[in-house]
């Protein structure tokens, strides 16, 4: 119980830090969605033939997909969330590139196969409710924790500080790797519902 204490405490407090970049990166969420409706053709095309393949394997065995599908938002989590933070503008660059995939493929099914937006919007939007946000904190720790390696680095921050923020991001990624978690639990049980039905 004190550690879930802990964990919220130091989540919120995080969160509350690094708003900004929370409304930076949902800024460039949204901007690359608007991208994505323009460039649905050559953005769909391609993501189409990656996600129809993964789809096709994913749907033969449930634990499997989930596996997989858990797995890869952890390794985008750890990796938003640190590695790519060093530069500090990769995570917003990765944000508006995620946005403008998702409204891609949207339009892309709608155009290509018939299937309304609004469908794909709702098939996407139980996981989505969990994967969006947790893919925002995710990126917005990047970048937080970019800020913070440079700051040590040129003295700007005390080694204290440094190691308070570093509390807070691991927090808040723990938090993302739940909602994640949750989303992969969603999205796999939809793949799985899908193979069945069609």
């Amino acid at each position: 119980m004190q550690k879930l204490k802990t964990l919220i405490h130091l989540s919120t407090s995080g969160l509350k830090r690094i708003k900004y970049y929370v409304i930076t990166n949902t800024i460039a969420f949204v901007m690359g969605t608007m991208v994505g409706v323009l460039y649905w053709d050559i953005i769909g095309e391609q993501l189409s033939k990656e996600l129809y393949g993964i789809a096709e394997e994913l749907s033969a065995n449930p634990l499997y997909a989930y596996i997989y599908i858990l797995g890869h938002n952890l390794i985008i989590a750890i990796s938003l969330g640190f590695f790519s933070g060093i530069t500090i503008a990769a995570p917003t660059i990765i944000a508006l590139v995620n946005g403008a995939s998702i409204s891609a493929i949207v339009v892309y099914v709608q155009e290509k196969l018939g299937v309304p937006a609004i469908l794909s919007i709702y098939a996407m939007l139980p996981h989505g409710v969990f994967e969006v946000p947790a893919f925002i904190i995710a990126t917005s720790c990047g970048i937080d924790f970019g800020v913070s390696i440079w700051k040590r680095i040129l003295n700007k921050i005390s080694s204290g500080e440094y190691k308070a923020r570093l509390k807070e991001e691991v927090a808040l990624l723990l938090v993302s790797v739940i909602l994640f978690a949750i989303a992969a639990a969603i999205e796999s049980s939809l793949i799985i519902l899908a193979s069945i039905l069609k």
